[in-house]
């Protein structure tokens, strides 16, 4: 199996995971959910300044690939999303 890395600036030599889908809005989403823990992506567009149906469609994507996990209405940083901003 492929060692999975969260590294966004990986280098070619090693085998990982693309993140060519993130987009640096989702850098600054998981930045406030690492900060300010679990919370309502409504919330987390008013502190970033986002339209909220954009916020929610990328806390859905950050969701699909193991980023944030949603429970009910809150997400929050999952180990793979934690990894990722130890990493940036």
């Amino acid at each position: 199996m492929t060692d999975v890395s969260v590294n966004s600036k990986r280098s070619e030599e090693n085998s990982m995971e693309s993140l060519d889908w993130m987009l640096s809005v989702d850098d600054r989403l998981l930045g406030y959910f690492g900060e300010h823990g679990p919370g309502l992506c409504p919330e987390a567009a008013g502190m970033l300044g986002l339209h909220v149906s954009f916020a929610e469609q990328r806390c859905e994507t950050l969701c699909e690939h193991g980023f944030l996990y949603k429970h009910d209405t809150r997400y929050r940083l999952t180990d793979l999303g934690r990894q990722y901003l130890d990493c940036e």
